[in-house]
């Protein structure tokens, strides 16, 4: 089309002005001037003839090639630039289709939602050491969602949770964003035989809840009518899952059905779903409202539930299990009345429909007894009690926040816990990205960090201090431009502020934490302030250039081969030994133990019982007595050490390592020698040096050396156990194994 367009517009229409400028003859200017020929000029006799003549040859064809040239340049310079406005056309129309494609979905996390299943299969290809078992094919007998009951789909659920608990850790997310994105499992040997032993056949072990943000999108509201003219791609699990779900509600938690029944509900809510959705397509005017009105009637329901749920010895609870009856029971009257109705001007394949989906409705009620939910004694004999079950209270909370929430999508308000997630999902895609060894095959790497008299933890004294040039207090200025992380803390802390004094706040918990005094008249440290006082600083310090949240960061290694190892099925028990054979964090404080650094030290203490991959490397001198001869000349026998310290599991801090040097260790600027000293510490075949301020790993010239670059950001800002599947399995695919 380009050059079909360029051709017609800008290369023929210099066809007729080129023939022109072609037909002009310029070997003179003038052939009338001054009267005379053009050959007769004042300087003819100074000039050689055929000076002159090679003269008027280049002006008559020179001047011709300039006047085309002047001509064509334009045009020519649109032609070959014109390309970019073409490719923005194209991108235009390929964009436009995209939209009418996925209309009404926004673009960024929803892709996330939408390709998810793709990202499931190549987490298996990418990061798995080993492929998981073969789908089980869906049967109302066992499962309709062989995705709940998947190994690989299980396997992928842990490592999901682990870097959204792990993000919530670091309060980039809310309880009820946490709610919406982590998995849930309903597991017990009951569940394993209610559904036929599927999950242990799939190797789940258990039966997999899909997250709200996969689910929550085909019953929102929003979702309905926009699922009215496009097709999500997890639409058929979400509807097989909810038919499972239903069943185990209607026949192991409310007992309306028998056991017996299990098969013929499960088909039946199968078949139910599927002539709901022909009805839904058909019916295109009033679908919308048809399923937002079921949704609204499901939300009673599981409420009153939930309810019932909470407290199953309370009187209430058939109250509650009949108003859920009761909800229940007009979702199908709705589906008879509206969806299942025939119209005047319905064709016979609508009326087809309209009537199977009735029979269907007649059928489910005579499996489905709803009438127990209004008999007390079968409330009290069954119902309360499976309500008080973990499986019962996990499968009617999860449908209860899928109906229930605002954020159907669950994106996270934090900008940066998104980045995480989608960089976390994107991840499997990179082709550089070789399945792994085992965990256990992985080479061991240390982690080598210098500190001088840089701040390992902010204090209250530091919080309240103002920043330069600005009538505001340390805190209060990371607090506005963290607003959303700074809810966070204060939901997982349980702390309720009655105003907008953190000044204050900060000075009444560090008094009430260092002393207060009881009814007796004594003294105690009040517990509770100074944990809400430890929680503010940690998150103040995590948010700032501090040792502190390089340490966070780094400790990501150690979790994900903590990951990794229960991924592989490896006992709890060994965990912990193997994480200290793999990694290890050596901050080599260079003074540490001296004195006006005590404040560095019990922040580093503590650092040291928090993390116990975690080491303290530091050199410090020690008199070995001196004899007359050097006392009497100023001379001093000092020995210089380095030592080690670690954190026991009870909290005490002890020297494992001392080691004599041959001097004085810290020449020149001093920095460098200092992180020198943990060389002798360094026990992985893998050596990373990183300062707090960094911003790329260190590399080494030997080529079997493999070391991932990434921003600082990404290490100890922006990752959980992200680096789970960025640095671990870099390292484990490297050649040298």
């Amino acid at each position: 089309m380009k050059f079909a367009m360029d051709y017609v517009f800008i290369v023929h229409a210099l066809v007729v002005p080129s023939r022109a400028i072609m037909q002009i003859d310029l070997y003179c200017w003038n052939y009338n001037f001054a009267g005379e020929d053009c050959d007769q000029y004042d300087y003819a006799e100074e000039v050689p003839v055929v000076v002159i003549q090679a003269m008027r040859l280049f002006r008559r064809y020179a001047y011709k090639l300039l006047m085309l040239f002047e001509r064509w340049l334009p045009n020519l310079m649109l032609y070959y630039c014109n390309t970019f406005f073409y490719y923005l056309a194209a991108l235009g129309f390929a964009s436009a289709f995209s939209r009418f494609r996925w209309r009404g979905v926004a673009d960024g996390w929803s892709k996330v939602v939408r390709d998810l299943p793709t990202r499931v299969m190549a987490f298996e290809k990418r990061v798995l050491t080993t492929n998981g078992r073969p789908a089980i094919a869906p049967s109302p007998k066992t499962v309709l969602c062989p995705e709940a009951v998947s190994e690989t789909w299980d396997v992928f659920a842990k490592a999901w949770n682990e870097v959204v608990m792990s993000l919530r850790d670091r309060d980039l997310l809310s309880d009820e964003e946490l709610s919406l994105l982590l998995f849930a499992r309903l597991k017990g040997d009951a569940v394993d035989s209610f559904f036929g032993n599927a999950p242990e056949q799939g190797g789940a072990n258990c039966y997999l809840l899909f997250p709200a943000m996969l689910s929550a999108p085909v019953f929102s509201k929003a979702g309905a009518s926009r699922n009215v003219n496009m097709t999500y791609s997890m639409l058929p699990a979400v509807f097989a899952q909810t038919a499972d779900s239903f069943t185990f509600l209607f026949v192991a938690v409310l007992g309306l059905a028998p056991p017996t029944a299990k098969e013929s509900v499960t088909e039946s809510l199968s078949v139910a779903f599927s002539l709901i959705a022909c009805a839904v397509v058909r019916r295109q005017a009033v679908a919308a409202d048809t399923l937002v009105a079921l949704r609204g009637r499901a939300i009673v329901a599981f409420t009153a539930l939930r309810a019932a749920a909470a407290d199953p010895t309370h009187d209430l609870v058939p109250e509650h299990v009949s108003a859920a009856g009761a909800a229940l029971t007009g979702m199908l009257t709705v589906i008879v009345d509206v969806l299942a109705d025939d119209r005047e001007l319905e064709d016979d394949a609508g009326k087809q429909v309209a009537e199977s989906l009735r029979n269907v409705v007649g059928w489910i009620r005579g499996l489905v007894d709803f009438t127990k939910c209004d008999n007390a004694a079968h409330v009290l004999n069954h119902c309360a009690k499976a309500l008080g079950t973990r499986a019962g209270k996990t499968a009617i909370e999860h449908v209860f926040v899928t109906l229930t929430t605002a954020n159907p999508a669950a994106e996270p308000a934090s900008p940066e816990a998104r980045d995480v997630l989608r960089f976390f999902l994107e991840s499997f895609t990179d082709p550089q990205l070789e399945r792994p060894c085992a965990v256990g095959n992985v080479p061991s790497f240390v982690t080598l960090t210098p500190l001088y008299k840089e701040e390992v933890a902010f204090s209250p004294a530091h919080m309240s201090q103002r920043v330069d040039g600005e009538n505001v207090s340390t805190l209060r200025f990371l607090i506005s431009m963290m607003p959303t992380e700074w809810s966070a803390m204060l939901q997982r802390c349980g702390l309720t502020l009655p105003g907008q004094d953190y000044e204050h706040l900060l000075s009444k918990l560090h008094d009430a934490s260092v002393l207060s005094s009881d009814a007796s008249g004594g003294q105690q440290t009040d517990t509770e302030s100074k944990r809400l006082l430890s929680e503010i600083m940690r998150w103040a310090s995590g948010r700032s250039q501090t040792m502190l949240r390089t340490v966070r960061g780094m400790a990501a290694y150690a979790d994900a081969t903590r990951v990794l190892a229960r991924l592989e099925n490896v006992p709890e028990s060994d965990i912990e030994a193997l994480v200290h054979v793999k990694y290890n964090h050596i901050v080599c404080a260079q003074v540490f133990g001296t004195e006006g650094n005590e404040a560095n030290d019990e922040a580093l203490e503590q650092l040291l019982r928090q993390h116990s991959h975690l080491s303290v490397v530091t050199a410090h001198s020690e008199d070995a007595g001196d004899d007359d001869d050097q006392k009497s000349s100023g001379e001093t026998n000092a020995k210089w050490y380095v030592t080690r310290r670690i954190a026991t599991t009870d909290g005490v801090i002890k020297q494992t390592h001392r080691i004599q040097l041959p001097g004085f260790p810290i020449v020149g600027e001093g920095k460098p020698e200092n992180q020198n000293l943990g060389l002798g510490m360094s026990t992985g075949l893998y050596v990373q040096t990183i300062d707090m301020n960094q911003v790329r790993i260190a590399r080494f010239p030997n080529p079997d050396t493999l070391f991932a670059d990434c921003p600082e950001q990404l290490l100890i800002q922006a990752t959980g156990r992200l680096t789970l599947f960025f640095s671990t399995h870099r390292i484990a695919s490297s050649p040298r194994r």
